[in-house]
């Protein structure tokens, strides 16, 4: 395992390959969101639970989730990516203003 980018300036870092699938969803975050107030966070459970929105929402209820364990006060950043993996061979997608509204989770 390979440290955090920008901890040890120059450092090297090991490539590293994931066999994704089309349909797989990549989530990264930073230390922020598994501070010790967020440990009742069950962060694994959430991402299953929030698999079936847009991967905005899916961010947003993430970090949500650990907003509300800190009461609203970080003391940390608390950083979400949530990418989904649609394949190579998908036909072209309308996003030339963000996300494709075709694809975003149905309003609340």
């Amino acid at each position: 395992m390979d440290l955090p980018f920008g901890v040890r300036p120059r450092a090297a870092y090991r490539v590293q390959r994931l066999d994704l699938q089309s349909g797989d969803r990549l989530v990264m975050l930073t230390d922020g969101m598994l501070e010790r107030r967020a440990v009742e966070v069950d962060l694994p459970s959430l991402i299953v639970d929030t698999c079936d929105l847009h991967p905005r929402e899916a961010s947003r209820a993430l970090v949500a989730a650990v907003l509300h364990a800190h009461s609203g006060r970080l003391q940390d950043d608390a950083t979400v990516m949530c990418l989904d993996w649609h394949g190579t061979h998908q036909d072209a997608r309308n996003a030339d203003a963000g996300a494709d509204l075709a694809e975003a989770s149905a309003p609340e």
